[in-house]
């Protein structure tokens, strides 16, 4: 039987445990797919809006250009995304159809995901939760 976990007194810390357990749960269902989560969450913007700069999808996913640096590289080295031409100085980033292949058979995977942190809390508590978030932001 799971003991709950004790929470910090400092807030900052509870969502830096959260968070490393929800990516942790993501990466684990989505392992099959070849992809981490964050690399889907970079496949699924672009399947969304594509072409766009680094620094849309930057802001777009709300990730600093670094750490959305190392996953389009890793992304650019499987063929999964590419630059098109480019715009004045702007590279665009887009989807491969390798890249549009994976991220489609990802999303079943991405969707248990989904489903299992719904099933935690219930929808009624993931409402809740959601509102939270978006005061938080």
């Amino acid at each position: 039987m799971n003991t709950p976990h004790k929470l910090s007194p400092c807030h900052c810390l509870n969502i830096r445990w959260i968070a490393n357990k929800m990516i942790s749960d993501y990466d684990a269902l989505l392992k099959p797919s070849g992809l981490t989560s964050q690399q889907f969450s970079v496949l699924m913007a672009l399947s969304q809006e594509s072409p766009r700069t680094v620094t849309a999808l930057s802001n777009y996913l709300r990730l600093d250009r670094t750490t959305l640096s190392r996953n389009i590289k890793i992304l650019l080295d499987q063929d999964l995304i590419e630059y098109t031409t480019p715009r004045g100085r702007a590279k665009l980033l887009t989807l491969t159809t390798k890249g549009s292949e994976t991220f489609t058979k990802a999303e079943s995977f991405w969707a248990e995901a989904q489903n299992q942190f719904t099933q935690k809390l219930s929808p009624e508590k993931l409402a809740l939760w959601n509102k939270l978030i978006e005061e938080l932001l």
